[in-house]
């Protein structure tokens, strides 16, 4: 009896190493690509308020991998995400997790347009915006009350990403838009540093 225990504690065991390498090879698979005999490591964003992408207006067919040209990263984009070669991708995750690398903008929608405005945002107002997930959502606002849309945008300075958050123009005020509804159908805001709502009011005026 005690064999045949040994013998099914070993099959276990091993039926167990398998399940978890099986899960970790789809996993892998998940996260890189192969592009003319090169491997591409899936470029990973901070995860923060902030929504992360490729900054390009061209079109990608899905399913095909298509090169990036870059000065310094062997790059491909593939179904959304970008790809970066997995002997760079470590420092690519880096340049772009720091905010030095980027440049800031406010984003305004007029007339079913986009005017971006350069914009200088203090380590204070940074804090603020990176903690905003953190803030009670206790303010709501209704669609139709909504005076104005923009977005805070940063590029990094080799133009390949963007990022960007959400804002409204609600009695007389910006907001960070949460994309979270209430069963009113109101949206859950959180109001802006007053000094950052005043540079975005004065970059409004200057349109």
């Amino acid at each position: 009896m005690k064999k045949i225990f040994n013998k099914n504690v070993i099959v276990l065991l091993l039926s167990f190493v398998m399940i978890i390498c099986l899960i970790l090879k789809q996993e892998s698979f998940k996260d890189t690509i192969s592009y003319k005999g090169k491997t591409y490591v899936n470029l990973e964003y901070n995860m923060d308020i902030f929504t992360y992408g490729f900054n390009s207006n061209e079109y990608y067919e899905e399913d095909i991998i298509h090169p990036i040209k870059h000065k310094k990263w062997d790059a491909v984009y593939f179904d959304g995400d970008l790809y970066i070669l997995d002997k760079q991708v470590k420092e690519a995750k880096k340049y772009y997790k720091d905010d030095n690398n980027y440049e800031w903008f406010i984003v305004f929608d007029i007339n079913d347009e986009e005017v971006k405005k350069s914009i200088s945002i203090s380590k204070e107002e940074l804090k603020y915006l990176y903690d905003m997930e953190n803030k009670s959502r206790k303010d709501t606002m209704k669609f139709d009350d909504i005076k104005g849309f923009a977005s805070i945008k940063k590029i990094s300075k080799d133009n390949t990403v963007y990022a960007l958050i959400s804002l409204a123009n609600y009695k007389d005020s910006w907001y960070y838009k949460t994309e979270v509804m209430n069963d009113n159908d109101e949206e859950y805001i959180i109001d802006l540093p007053e000094s950052l709502n005043k540079k975005i009011f004065d970059l409004r005026d200057s349109i």
